[in-house]
Formats: C-alpha cells, sequence, structure tokens
C-alpha cells in the first residue's frame, strides 16, 4: 500500500465551559446575558445592536451577534433559523397573553479575538510537534460564543501547509497534548495557556470578582484533511480515520462499525473525542460549511449535555414548593408563565433542539445529525432528560387543573398550541 501524504489540513480544538450565568453575578453592562428578555432584545431583535453599541468584553474584545458579520462571510444559516424562530416565538400573540413566550434562546453571542486588526499574533512553529515543523503556512483563528445557557464556546482553529507530509501520530500529538506556542501582542503563550488565559479574561469581563474558578466542560477536535494523496475507507480506515477519531484511546465497538456520513467519495466520520472530514470534491465554502456545521452541532450537544444534571434535580415538587399556589394562580390567570414553569418550557426547548426540522432542514443532514449523537450521547440521556422535562410540564397542567379549571384549561391549551406550532415537536 502507498505511504500516505497529507500535505494541507485545518485543525479546530472547540473547548466548553460554564461562566456560571446568574443575575446576581453578571456585571452591570452585561446584565442582558442573564436577562432572557433583555436577551431578545439586544442580540435576537437586533444582530447589529451590540456592534453599535461597541460592548467590550475587559482585554477579550468586542461583543457581537454571530449575525454581526463582514461582508465577505456568509451569515451561518443554522444561526438564521434560530433568529426566525425566536421572533416569531416573541411576537407571536394568543388570547389572555400579554406577549410572546420568552424562553432562554440557543442564540449566541461571539467575540471574534483573532484574527484581528487590533491583534498580532505569529505561531511559532519550531514548537509544533515533528513533521507539523516543516510547515510552510501557518494560520490561526481564534473565537468565543457566550450562550445564554450557562456556557461559553472557545475555538481554536490551525490551517496548516507543509510541502512534504504531516505524519498522523504528529496531528495526534498535536491534538491531545496540545503542543504549540503562539507570540501575541508580544506575548508568548502555549495552547494550553491560550485558551485558559482567554477564557480567564471573558469570566473575568463578565463576572463580578466573587466567580467561581474555570471548569472545562468538554473538548472536542475537528479534523479537515485539504489536500493529501488519494485516501479511502477501505485502505486508510485503519491508519488515518481510526487513530483520528480515537486520539489514543481505545476505540469504542460503535467506531470499529461506524457509518461514513459522506458520499462520492468524500469521507465524514463521527467519533467521541473528534471528527474527521476528508472531502476532495468540496470547494473552500463548501468545507467552511461543513466545519461550521460541525461545531454547531457539538456545541448544541454541550449545552444538551450540561443540562441534563439540572434537569435531574428539578422535580415538580421542587417547582411547585418554590411558588406558593395562590401566586401562581394569581400568575396564569393574568396570562403570565411564572418564572419557574417557563423554566421548564426552556428546558424542553433545549432537550428538543435535536428533533427539530431547523436548522437541519434537509433530511440527509438530519440523519447524519441523528448518526452523530448516537456516537456522543450513547446512553440517550438526552432524549431521557426530554421526556423527563415533558413529563413535567404534563404535571404541571394537572396541577394547576386541580386547583382551578379554567387556569388549567388555559395553560393545557398553550401547552398544546405551542406543541403543535412546530416550535415543539409533537
Amino acid at each position: 500500500m502507498p505511504e500516505v501524504s497529507i500535505n494541507q489540513i485545518y485543525l479546530s480544538l472547540i473547548r466548553t465551559f460554564r461562566y456560571y450565568r446568574d443575575k446576581n453575578s453578571v456585571e452591570k453592562s452585561f446584565a442582558f446575558l442573564a436577562d432572557d428578555e433583555e436577551y431578545y432584545k439586544t442580540v435576537v431583535e437586533d444582530h447589529e445592536y451590540l456592534g453599535k453599541r461597541g460592548k467590550f468584553v475587559p482585554r477579550g474584545g468586542m461583543l457581537r451577534s454571530v449575525l454581526d458579520i463582514g461582508s465577505t462571510v456568509l451569515a451561518d444559516s443554522f444561526f438564521v433559523c434560530f433568529q426566525d424562530y425566536y421572533q416569531k416565538l416573541l411576537s407571536r400573540s394568543r388570547p389572555n397573553i400579554e406577549k410572546g413566550l420568552i424562553l432562554t434562546p440557543h442564540y449566541p453571542c461571539a467575540i471574534d479575538i483573532l484574527p484581528s486588526n487590533l491583534k498580532k499574533y505569529r505561531v511559532i512553529t519550531s514548537t509544533l510537534p515533528g513533521s507539523l515543523q516543516n510547515v510552510t503556512k501557518a494560520k490561526m483563528s481564534f473565537s468565543i460564543r457566550i450562550y445564554p445557557a450557562g456556557l461559553a464556546s472557545l475555538r481554536l482553529g490551525w490551517f496548516l501547509t507543509t510541502e512534504e507530509s504531516f505524519r498522523i501520530e504528529d496531528i495526534i500529538e498535536f491534538l491531545v497534548r496540545k503542543r504549540a506556542f503562539i507570540e501575541i501582542d508580544d506575548s508568548e503563550l502555549s495552547i494550553g495557556n491560550l485558551t485558559r488565559e482567554y477564557a480567564e479574561r471573558l469570566i473575568g469581563g463578565l463576572l463580578k470578582k466573587e466567580r467561581p474558578p474555570l471548569s472545562w466542560e468538554d473538548t472536542y477536535s475537528i479534523v479537515d484533511i485539504v489536500e493529501a494523496t488519494t485516501l479511502t475507507l477501505e485502505q486508510n480506515y485503519y491508519d488515518v480515520f481510526l487513530p483520528l477519531l480515537c486520539l489514543r484511546k481505545q476505540p469504542r465497538a460503535e467506531e470499529r462499525t461506524i457509518d461514513n456520513l459522506s458520499r462520492h467519495g468524500d469521507v465524514l466520520l463521527p467519533g467521541t473525542r473528534s471528527v474527521v472530514a476528508y472531502l476532495p470534491s468540496a470547494d473552500e465554502a463548501d468545507r467552511r460549511k461543513v466545519r461550521r456545521w460541525l461545531r454547531n452541532i457539538i456545541e448544541l450537544f454541550s449545552i444538551q449535555k450540561s443540562l441534563i444534571n439540572e434537569i435531574e434535580t428539578m422535580t415538580i415538587s421542587k417547582t411547585f414548593g418554590q411558588l406558593k399556589k395562590e401566586h401562581w394562580l394569581r400568575t396564569l390567570k393574568r396570562g403570565i408563565l411564572p418564572p419557574t414553569i417557563k423554566y421548564l418550557f426552556s428546558l424542553w426547548n433545549y432537550t428538543n433542539l435535536h428533533f427539530r426540522s431547523y436548522p437541519l432542514k434537509k433530511e440527509s443532514w438530519r440523519v447524519r445529525y441523528q448518526k452523530i449523537l448516537v456516537i456522543l450521547d450513547k446512553n440517550n440521556d438526552i432524549k431521557k432528560s426530554n421526556d423527563q422535562v415533558m413529563g413535567q410540564l404534563q404535571e404541571t397542567v394537572r396541577e394547576a387543573s386541580e386547583a382551578s379549571k379554567k387556569v388549567g384549561g388555559w395553560l393545557k391549551s398553550l401547552f398544546d398550541i405551542v406543541r403543535k406550532s412546530g416550535f415543539l415537536p409533537l
């Protein structure tokens, strides 16, 4: 079998972490991050608002909407769909309801750190592992997204080109041990220190001084082989694709029998620690779309997974223990959902996102996402959490009906309308 030659590669490290979203912990100028209604007004309804206001995270960068982009880059259809969804949700009028249902949005703010005209950087190529040192070009991009659910995602992207060949073991060494140094504004930082530095800057800028330590939720890699000798699953699964999927861990059974999510000679393979793409038939724009889609679904999964424990500890008895029945009945009679019940709808919204027809409108991409979920969520915990929240909402309707037939009927009609509207699935 001829030796594999990989000449160009795009590597992404995606790290998610909690930023402890709480009204009392967020700095005043960023209070909208902890207030869903303000988040709708400042981020969802007007995607240029943050850029116009010039909101800067100290020592981090300018905060903006993910749709507030330059003219050369197309808007991410994933978030265009979400913006449309939330705007309809907010404006939808119902009898006896003063305004639309406000849920915690899956719609982030973003900070573009690199590339930037305000930042000068240089990859110190001599610090890269082995064959990765022999690069003719090394570009880097670095950004953070902040989600209202209390999760932030930090992405570090590397585009490397060589006239020789990158060895698989050196790529794995880079992704596992994150061996490299970068010079930014005359400061020399390792990858680990760089990601921690900017995560701590973000948390330090958004939150008040009394903040908990940084807590990483997960780290995931995207490996996009851009230029190489012809690779096939039949010949290169065990020497190229499987090692890059498992990153020195023993492969799970499902990774040994994994389905290729692409076709026509292209390869797209998801694993528990990374996803590997080899798309020789795709142009640059299509590659960017695929990498963007992969990042989006990894972040979506991370958010859903991070809420599982929260859902497990949130019970109906606790919900109604926090609210005096007379109080929440009076609130419901005015056509307003109490915060705790509204939060149940928000949790249901998040756990249901992977069932929706949007933003993956094409059936082929929904199938791809479901196959990725089988790998990532092997115990089907998100579906179990979704069922748990749905059960709690149904129990809420029953409790309200027992206390007041009129209020219970109204709450049930809202529950049914939201389910049948397409916002939440049947």
